[in-house]
């Protein structure tokens, strides 16, 4: 799916409406695994929680945004997709250390 809008749409966007999709990503990125999980584990991407712990909604922002920034010929891409990779570039220790299952 490519998401509500792109990453040049994303970079038009002013400070506090970038501010609120962050806040609205790492939300939906912490209860997507209950959604999509059919066993019964509930498992949750742990790595996202430990990584933005203590972070504020401005400086995920921010991470995405330096992300698709510094990557022009992605950002036709969907935001959703972008926002993941910048994330997953961002908190890279935190994913890596995740245990496989």
């Amino acid at each position: 799916m490519g998401g509500f809008m792109n990453g040049n749409a994303y970079l038009d966007l002013g400070a506090s409406e970038r501010t609120a999709y962050a806040a609205g990503f790492v939300n939906g990125m912490s209860v997507a695994a209950l959604v999509l999980n059919t066993d019964k584990s509930q498992r949750e991407p742990r790595w996202l929680t430990d990584c933005t712990k203590g972070m504020t909604d401005h400086q995920i922002a921010e991470i995405i945004r330096k992300d698709i920034r510094d990557r022009p010929a992605e950002w036709h891409r969907g935001l959703n997709g972008l926002s993941l990779n910048a994330m997953l570039q961002a908190c890279k220790p935190y994913y890596a250390d995740a245990p496989q299952r």
